[in-house]
């Protein structure tokens, strides 16, 4: 399983988004991260910013 912290070194090209969880700030973007990753904590993060886009 991919872990956020490796995750994040790989993602910095993309356009970032921060979420604070825990006692860490997770970098991601729905497309590079599949919901599979996630934990669940992230995964209401994920959704609630997938949420957020729609309305804009």
């Amino acid at each position: 399983m991919q872990s956020f912290r490796s995750a994040k070194t790989w993602s910095k090209p993309f356009t970032q988004t921060k979420y604070r969880s825990g006692d860490y700030y997770y970098l991601f973007k729905l497309e590079v991260f599949p919901y599979e990753v996630f934990t669940q904590g992230t995964r209401q993060l994920a959704n609630s910013y997938e949420v957020l886009l729609r309305t804009r």
